[in-house]
């Protein structure tokens, strides 16, 4: 197999590619993610309409296992539609999502950003293979590449590829390539040493326009955090400028700073 899953009915296996950093024994964030925008997407109805928001709540650890995908249409509106998707592993559901459809119209000429010019792209640097790298990431099913402003230590902006389809036999579309990737904004605004310090418990993204192409930057636009929280958000982008957001809320990976200050005093 060479995808992130392969799909009988409702049930998703996994590959290799959708194994988690934190336990190999479980489902990748990014793999989670894409899965539920997958379902999502099912009810978008086509040219005209955009999945401007997905949140993916992700409440228990996904174990590495035939994986199924439970999808329902909360509100069939004129400009709006509302959908709910949920996986579950041995009949416990262990993430859930919203996702909200909204019809594409002319964006008012008193908006910023309206019909004059688009929005300007931040500094990002070449994307795709002109970075760093390549870097192969968690058995190659990603690439990802590094770029970092003069001067700086740690990388300001990365960008990210999907290495393989999401679906066996079915192309993968640009909703699904960016809502699985969007899960890199947690290690990125989180970004510390020795290992990650967050986990994140959840994952939003917004989107105004969907990627023209496969590569996607992620650029840290904040990161807050107080009592063991932290907020992180990063833009995300094409080589044609920002497509939107992906914002993460975490908590503090105490197992790990614990394992590695016993690896210090050794």
């Amino acid at each position: 197999m060479t995808a992130f899953f392969e799909r009988s009915g409702d049930v998703f296996q996994p590959n290799d590619f959708c194994r988690g950093p934190w336990n190999h024994e479980s489902l990748h964030g990014r793999a989670v993610a894409g899965l539920l925008a997958y379902g999502v997407e099912a009810f978008s109805p086509g040219e005209g309409w955009q999945i401007a928001r997905l949140t993916v709540d992700m409440f228990r650890l996904a174990p590495f296992k035939p994986t199924t995908l439970r999808t329902r249409l909360l509100r069939d509106g004129n400009r709006i539609r509302s959908v709910e998707a949920a996986l579950e592993i041995e009949g416990v559901e262990v993430a859930r999502a919203s996702g909200l459809i909204l019809l594409a119209s002319d964006v008012p000429p008193t908006s910023w950003g309206g019909s004059a010019e688009p929005v300007p792209a931040p500094e990002l640097g070449t994307p795709g293979p002109e970075g760093e790298g390549p870097f192969g990431d968690h058995r190659d099913a990603w690439e990802i590449r590094q770029v970092r402003a003069e001067g700086e230590h740690d990388p300001s902006v990365a960008w990210l590829r999907m290495a393989h389809p999401f679906i066996e036999g079915e192309a993968t579309t640009p909703f699904v390539r960016t809502a699985a990737a969007a899960d890199y904004a947690n290690p990125h605004s989180n970004r510390s040493e020795p290992r990650q310090a967050f986990i994140n418990a959840d994952m939003t993204l917004h989107l105004f326009r969907y990627p023209t192409a496969e590569w996607l930057g992620f650029q840290v636009a904040a990161h807050d955090s107080q009592g063991g929280i932290a907020i992180g958000s990063c833009v995300v982008s094409d080589a044609e400028g920002p497509i939107g957001r992906s914002t993460v809320a975490t908590i503090a990976n105490d197992r790990a700073r614990m394992r590695a200050a016993s690896v210090s005093v050794r």
